[in-house]
């Protein structure tokens, strides 16, 4: 509770503070829009740090949870790879990201949900008191997997959808090859308040 009132408070306090170039810029609309463009960059990178944080620190053996938001991001980046190199022979979104393929995207999804749903089985049911069966359990985990892969996806396409924007091959140059630290971490961004969710609803519903 105490990291929701923190986050809403700094949520109240950094809005004003960005739209406020609005007020004082002669290019009104502009000015407008190029605050409501860095309030959602400033949301994009911050809610997902506070969904870490509040997973770690609200639900029972909540770190375990934060292995899966963390994780399932990579485990779904790599298997689409090397499924996609292996099979891949349909294009999914070339006019986002050319080598995507229907089925890297299928075949990182797939092997992502196995993955998390052993890991699931062997570490987080095993430490905790859930009132479903470990078959049922199974399936609902495997669902999330497939759910966690999407939103990793979607992660993935949204920042090349904003690089392509903005006219850039690569967010940085830390790491050479990989398109920058950004590169890293964008569909993390995404399945990290996926994986905060599974840790709620875990909480409240088994």
């Amino acid at each position: 509770m105490v990291l929701t009132g923190i986050y809403c408070l700094f949520s109240a306090i950094m809005l004003p503070i960005l739209e406020k170039n609005a007020s004082i810029d002669t290019n009104h609309g502009k000015s407008f829009a190029d605050g409501i463009v860095t309030a959602g960059i400033v949301f994009y990178v911050t809610f997902p740090l506070f969904c870490l944080c509040a997973t770690v620190t609200i639900p029972e053996n909540g770190w375990y949870y934060m292995v899966v938001g963390l994780f399932s991001c990579w485990l779904s980046d790599v298997f689409a790879y090397f499924t996609g190199v292996l099979f891949g022979k349909h294009k999914i979104v070339p006019h986002i990201s050319p080598k995507k393929t229907v089925e890297g995207c299928v075949g990182g999804a797939l092997f992502c949900a196995v993955i998390i749903t052993v890991y699931c089985d062997l570490v987080i049911y095993r430490l905790s008191n859930f009132d479903v069966g470990i078959a049922g359990f199974t399936v609902l985990t495997f669902i999330f997997g497939i759910i966690i892969s999407c939103f990793s996806q979607i992660g993935d396409w949204f920042a090349s959808v904003i690089k392509r924007r903005v006219g850039i091959k690569d967010y940085g140059k830390i790491f050479p090859g990989h398109g920058g630290m950004m590169d890293r971490f964008d569909s993390a961004f995404f399945t990290i308040p996926v994986g905060c969710m599974l840790a709620l609803i875990a909480a409240v519903f088994l």
